[in-house]
């Protein structure tokens, strides 16, 4: 991983990949239903499998997690200023499981929010709680 944060091409590579493969790997539904939109609604959501929820959350939280360690390792990362240490603050205390369950949790308790991105659940869940 330390190359990754050396070699800004490696990291540029390694984050599309990362994100790519989270994208791919993510929703079956969503990419049958999704209209040509490069972002899954809470519709799309609640009609996919378990796995693919996981691989969704999972490809984002890596994507955050390589770039938070390499801003840091630039100085430019502040966790109360930037949307990047905020959703690494907010995913330091909840595993990629919890963060699908409490996505789950808010599309089923706001039945008229299903409209809402999932990363707008996400950053509800993991950073507007913590922030409140």
């Amino acid at each position: 991983m330390t190359i990754l944060f050396h070699h800004g091409k490696l990291l540029a590579c390694a984050t599309a990949l990362a994100l790519g493969l989270a994208l791919t790997s993510a929703a079956p539904a969503a990419a049958d239903t999704a209209g040509g939109r490069t972002y899954i609604t809470g519709t799309e959501w609640q009609r996919s499998a378990e796995r693919s929820k996981l691989a969704y959350v999972l490809g984002i939280a890596d994507l955050m997690s390589a770039e938070y360690a390499f801003q840091s390792a630039r100085g430019g990362l502040s966790n109360s200023r930037s949307a990047i240490g905020r959703l690494h603050a907010g995913f330091s205390d909840v595993s990629v499981t919890d963060a699908v369950a409490g996505i789950d949790a808010f599309y089923t308790e706001n039945p008229d929010k299903l409209d809402q991105t999932v990363i707008e659940a996400l950053w509800i869940i993991l950073v507007k709680e913590d922030t409140q």
